[in-house]
C-alpha cells in the first residue's frame, strides 16, 4: 500500500507540474506579445508625460494655451517689443483671446478680449509698433505679469450651476 500512496502521489505531483508548467507558458506568451503589466504602465505613463510636456513648450514664456511669437519688428535699433503671446479659448466668445506684448522695457502689456483677426494681423505685421498705433489705438490694456495671465474661461467652475 505504502508503494501504491507514492506512485499516486508522484503521478499527481508530475500533474500538477505539468499544469504549472502550462500555465508559465502562457503568461510567458502573453509577456512577450502584450509586454509585462509593470512594463506597460511604465510605457503609458511614460507616453502620457511626453504628451503634456509637448503641449507646453518651455521656450514659450506666457506658458500653456498661449501662442508665442517673436514680436514683429522694421528692424530698427530699439524695437518696441520684443516677444507676442495670444491665447484663445479663455473667453466665452471663441472670436476673442488674450493678447500679450512684452515691451522692451520688460513691461508685460496685456490688451484683454482681442479679436482674432488682430492676433493674425499682427502675426503678419512688418512692426510690432505700427501694429500697436493702428490696430490697438483706443483698445482697453492692462500692465500685467505671467501670474496675472488669465488661463482657463471665467467662471469655469460654475458651470451648470445657478444657487
Amino acid at each position: 500500500m505504502p508503494r501504491r500512496d507514492d506512485y499516486l502521489r508522484t503521478l499527481a505531483q508530475q500533474k500538477a507540474d505539468e499544469e504549472n508548467k502550462r500555465l508559465n507558458l502562457a503568461l510567458r506568451g502573453r509577456e512577450k506579445v502584450f509586454g509585462d503589466e509593470d512594463e506597460l504602465q511604465a510605457i503609458s505613463a511614460a507616453r502620457e508625460a511626453a504628451s503634456r510636456n509637448a503641449r507646453f513648450d518651455s521656450s514659450n514664456i506666457c506658458g500653456p494655451g498661449y501662442e508665442m511669437i517673436n514680436a514683429p519688428t522694421s528692424g530698427g535699433p530699439r524695437p518696441r517689443g520684443q516677444v507676442a503671446c495670444f491665447g484663445r479659448a479663455l473667453y466665452d466668445d471663441p472670436d476673442v483671446g488674450y493678447l500679450m506684448i512684452v515691451m522692451r522695457d520688460g513691461k508685460w502689456i496685456g490688451y484683454p478680449e482681442t479679436a482674432n483677426y488682430l492676433w493674425d494681423a499682427l502675426k503678419s505685421s512688418t512692426s510690432t509698433n505700427d501694429f500697436v498705433r493702428s490696430s490697438l489705438s483706443g483698445a482697453t490694456w492692462e500692465e500685467t505679469s505671467y501670474g496675472q495671465l488669465p488661463r482657463k474661461k471665467p467662471d469655469i467652475f460654475n458651470l451648470g450651476r445657478e444657487d
